[in-house]
């Protein structure tokens, strides 16, 4: 049990930077898309629905948990849907080997 529990808090502790990396994958994509979307509203005028920034970081949440609705989004942005959902796999991936292969020999070597 003691090595199940050493085992968890290095985990933890280890997946700060990961952590750290979603946040501003979060973030810097919102701003892409929050930016893509007003260029297409500067340009299609005739268009009245509001977006805020706030929506468009929820969206980008939503798809870093799992939500592959591809139907909000445009043409347009569909190329940056298809990148965000490449890269957000990779990441993943990446995050799941490193914690895995870091922390699991440090709880038997104490």
């Amino acid at each position: 049990m003691r090595f199940l529990v050493g085992l968890l808090l290095c985990i933890v502790k280890d997946m700060t930077a990961f952590l750290v990396m979603g946040f501003v994958y979060i973030f810097t994509f919102s701003v892409s898309l929050y930016q893509t979307r007003q260029t297409m509203k500067a340009q299609a005028s005739a268009e009245d629905s509001e977006y805020h920034f706030g929506l468009e970081v929820r969206q980008m949440y939503e798809l870093f948990l799992g939500s592959w609705e591809s139907a909000n989004y445009s043409q347009s942005t569909v190329y940056l849907f298809v990148l965000v959902t490449l890269l957000l796999n990779l990441v993943l991936l990446n995050m799941i080997i490193a914690c895995l292969l870091y922390t699991s020999p440090s709880p038997r070597d104490s």
